[in-house]
């Protein structure tokens, strides 16, 4: 994935800005928990797996990228009715990264 690429959010929040999970795994010690899933065999059965993994956390996606916003690293405007962000992905993720070590507790 190249992180330098474009994000454009059209009519959403960022709360649905799934870069954001970079971040998240790029925290020094990451919340972890075991999760799963289903995944389907080749012969069209399914089975359940489990793995340990980052946990994810979108409640506060928003008041970052509205902290993000605010430091000029987006481009906020209009197509159509929605709403327009357009932000470099390396740019988001660092700040992002930076922004969850010092407001995110436990």
């Amino acid at each position: 994935m190249d992180q330098a690429a474009p994000v454009l959010l059209l009519g959403c929040e960022h709360s649905s800005n799934t870069s954001l999970h970079l971040a998240e795994w790029r925290q020094a010690s990451p919340p972890r928990a075991v999760t799963g899933s289903a995944v389907r065999l080749p012969d069209g059965t399914s089975r359940w797996t489990t793995w340990t993994d980052v946990v994810t956390d979108e409640d506060d996606f928003d008041r970052l990228g509205a902290d993000f916003e605010a430091t000029g690293g987006a481009t906020v405007g209009r197509v159509g009715s929605a709403t327009a962000r357009l932000m470099r992905q390396r740019a988001l993720v660092d700040f992002a990264t930076g922004w969850m070590a010092t407001n995110r507790t436990g």
